[in-house]
């Protein structure tokens, strides 16, 4: 987790970057290489094993499309939780927060009774606008779903469950996110360890 961790930190330019590892210095061009490298990654990045992770799904991305973008919210095994815009800025390490943390852990947990709602993915583009994309990150790949928004806020939809619950991540970022420190502006904010 450090490793990635301090790789994300260096790509956004928040921490010393190598020459050879330059950040971009468009906040859109971070947010993209943010959502590459997350979709890139494998459970062995994380220390991930079938062995000592009892479940199928050890990460969970959520983007919905809106008018000029999408966001992505991001959850992993290993605590690291991420809320980033297509357009440049939002929040990075927001699963140190202990209520971030809680939330994030219900929406692994819900992503793995999901997958099977899911299906290996064919590709690894943002939803359509007024949609929401689910990527289930699994030991077997990525797998997908994806369904309109309009559809997900109802109860009965096979993946609103799934909805609520990486909303519920967002509402405890936000709830966290100190005031005067929102992620709208194009930047990239880092909890503080007060």
């Amino acid at each position: 987790m450090n490793r990635i961790f301090a790789a994300l930190l260096a790509l956004l330019a928040i921490a010393p970057a190598s020459a050879e590892d330059a950040a971009p210095t468009d906040p859109a061009a971070a947010s993209r290489e943010l959502r590459a490298m997350v979709l890139a990654l494998s459970a062995a990045d994380l220390g991930l094993t079938r062995a000592n992770y009892p479940h199928e799904v050890w990460g969970m991305l959520m983007e919905t499309s809106m008018q000029g973008g999408h966001y992505t919210l991001v959850a992993l095994a290993d605590g690291s939780t991420s809320l980033y815009y297509s357009t440049g800025g939002g929040i990075i390490g927001a699963g140190s927060w202990p209520a971030v943390k809680a939330a994030s852990q219900r929406f692994l947990d819900q992503g793995d009774r999901a997958l099977d709602r899911s299906a290996p993915a064919t590709s690894l583009q943002p939803p359509p606008l007024g949609s929401t994309r689910f990527f289930f990150l699994t030991f077997a790949g990525v797998h997908v779903g994806t369904a309109p928004d309009a559809a997900l806020t109802r109860k009965n939809h096979r993946l609103a469950a799934l909805f609520r619950a990486g909303h519920e991540v967002i509402a405890a970022i936000r709830e966290a996110t100190p005031p005067g420190e929102k992620e709208t502006d194009g930047t990239f904010l880092s909890p503080r360890s007060d």
